[in-house]
């Protein structure tokens, strides 16, 4: 397989080609979130802003290199504060390109890349990337990070949202970079630092932030835990059609029917990937996933992320809710008949009728 990139050194400055936005776009990333290590540090507000906050950079991105994006496929570094474009400089460049964007000669691993701070290299394997190795940046220092934090709200010239040839303008107000941290988080201990392990090696918590309650995320190491790294099997379109045909486009825990907006639907791990790896295939995605529609799906994503390692899914409504239908029903009667001051068997026969009258 031929390279997708070539590298030309022109003294101060260097050129990447790329033949895919896509590649480009996933090194923009790359080098911010070796800015986030090294270059950027939340305020009192939580918006990032210029500053030390680690040793620590992105082989193939260090502090003495800034880069812009020339067009869609070309992507210029300059050297800065005596910084040099050497050999060795250029073939680690290479290699962080070709690690992240090229094909993976390890199996299991799709991207790679390393961690240094000038004398010891950390390695990682990971079976994502982006938002993941945007949120092992911002928790490189081993410190608590609020929610917004791993949100990253930043003014945009500073990410790779700047489009090509646009002179960068600091004075912009802040956006939010990334959504829904629970599930950045989530994508990280998928990687191996889980918190659902009797040695967790994330820790989340609920702090005071002014008058509210936010959710704070800390990792315990910067090396990979691997022996705790999970895979996600990539769900195939064929089977989310399937499954929603199925189960007549309803969601499994509301039974809400979606056959008009498909879109409100997702397709979910029954037992989260957390807590057990989906070794998703043909034969078994039936029984290992549900239909789910966006509202069920965030509350059992928040439900998730407050239990132990050793939580039982097996008895839980939450991954089998089609088990706990008449314990639920039964519930419900009785509360009916609690609020109403009816007796039960009044409630049931009334129910009763109803149901007749929807059958005729």
């Amino acid at each position: 397989m031929g390279m997708s990139f070539s590298v030309e050194n022109f003294g101060n400055e260097v050129k990447i080609n790329f033949q895919s936005q896509a590649d480009l776009k996933a090194i923009r990333q790359l080098e911010f979130s070796s800015r986030l290590m090294y270059g950027l540090v939340p305020d009192e507000h939580n918006v990032w802003r210029p500053g030390k906050r680690t040793n620590f950079y992105i082989v193939g991105f260090p502090p003495g290199v800034y880069w812009k994006c020339l067009s869609h496929t070309v992507l210029i570094g300059k050297a800065i504060d005596g910084f040099v474009f050497d050999e060795q400089y250029l073939e680690e460049l290479s290699l962080a390109i070709e690690a992240l964007c090229g094909e993976n000669p390890i199996e299991d691993a799709k991207y790679q890349f390393s961690v240094t701070d000038g004398q010891k290299v950390i390695a990682y394997d990971f079976n994502s990337r982006a938002r993941t190795i945007c949120a092992l940046a911002v928790l490189y220092d081993l410190e608590w990070h609020s929610r917004k934090d791993l949100e990253i709200w930043i003014n945009p010239d500073y990410t790779d949202k700047l489009p090509p040839g646009e002179a960068p303008d600091h004075g912009r107000p802040e956006e939010q970079y990334y959504g829904d941290p629970s599930k950045t988080a989530d994508v990280l201990r998928n990687e191996g630092w889980a918190r659902e392990a009797a040695e967790p090696f994330m820790f989340v918590e609920a702090r005071q932030v002014g008058r509210q309650s936010q959710q704070h995320y800390r990792i315990t190491q910067i090396a990979q835990p691997r022996g705790t790294q999970v895979k996600r099997t990539t769900i195939k379109a064929q089977w989310r059609t399937k499954l929603f045909d199925a189960q007549n486009y309803t969601c499994q825990i509301c039974l809400n029917g979606y056959m008009d907006t498909p879109d409100q639907l997702s397709p979910d791990h029954r037992v989260p990937v957390v807590f057990e790896p989906d070794n998703l295939d043909d034969s078994n995605y039936m029984e290992k996933l549900m239909t789910l529609c966006r509202y069920c799906n965030q509350a059992k994503r928040e439900f998730t992320k407050r239990l132990k390692y050793d939580y039982d899914w097996g008895t839980s409504p939450w991954a089998y809710p089609e088990k706990f239908r008449m314990e639920m029903v039964t519930h419900q009667i009785q509360a009916i008949a609690a609020v109403t001051g009816k007796n039960v068997n009044v409630v049931i026969s009334e129910l009763l009728e109803q149901l007749k009258g929807l059958a005729q």
